[in-house]
């Protein structure tokens, strides 16, 4: 079974969009587990409508650790509230391609939702970088799949309000087994933060994430102003 595992915070807007991509799944095997941070809309409610079990959230990293505590699957599946599946067949050849490669996590490929060139661009550029340095330093992603036996052995996303807790949590994973971001396992983002914050304020804080890694620097919400819930 697949257990997939969705940290929301006042996510009503975005959620029906990715529980409705899930819902054309036709591998049908999974469980859906909310994980939600006390929300003030009807995010709860539509989970419930949908059938997901509902567990307590917190920061993102606390909603994903809670979700995979709950989780009855022996793979877990973390994708964003804003995020979509791009077809009908995408947990079947996520699943296929994961066993196929005999990987410790399998990181997917962004595609915009928003149809701008600007926005295809950025994604295609920060990819290929990624794709090109994995083999020597693993990315992760907001949208990643592993086994639960490997999130735990790796102690699941370090909880403390720090950014890059998805490529530290993929990074743990490939210390024991390979993790490898694949072109072909694709799913739809929200570009949100991007429109909220501006494109090019957003790659300067990743840049300086960067920066701050070479460093051996831990950035936190503060240092780069990041709101938990704010976009």
């Amino acid at each position: 079974m697949i257990s997939i595992l969705v940290p929301t915070y006042n996510e009503e807007k975005y959620l029906p969009n990715l529980l409705d991509s899930i819902e054309k799944q036709t591998y049908k095997n999974y469980e859906i587990i909310v994980a939600d941070a006390n929300s003030k809309d009807k995010t709860r409610r539509i989970a419930k409508k949908y059938g997901c079990k509902v567990v307590k959230g917190g920061l993102t990293a606390v909603g994903r650790n809670n979700g995979a505590k709950a989780a009855k699957g022996d793979i877990l599946l973390f994708l964003d509230a804003d995020m979509q599946l791009p077809d009908e067949f995408f947990l079947a050849r996520a699943l296929h391609e994961f066993k196929r490669l005999d990987l410790g996590a399998l990181a997917c490929w962004y595609t915009p939702k928003e149809n701008k060139y600007i926005y295809k661009l950025y994604w295609i550029v920060a990819h290929t970088i990624r794709l090109v340095l994995q083999f020597f330093k693993p990315y992760g992603a907001a949208a990643i799949m592993t086994t639960k036996k490997m999130h735990f052995r790796v102690g699941g996303f370090i909880e403390k309000p720090a950014l890059m807790e998805e490529h530290i949590y993929a990074r743990n994973i490939s210390k024991i087994k390979k993790v490898r971001l694949l072109p072909w396992i694709r799913v739809r983002v929200s570009m949100r933060r991007f429109k909220s914050e501006g494109l090019f304020s957003i790659i300067k804080k990743y840049l300086m994430l960067e920066i701050y890694e070479l460093l051996k620097k831990e950035p936190t919400y503060k240092d780069f102003d990041y709101k938990f819930g704010k976009f």
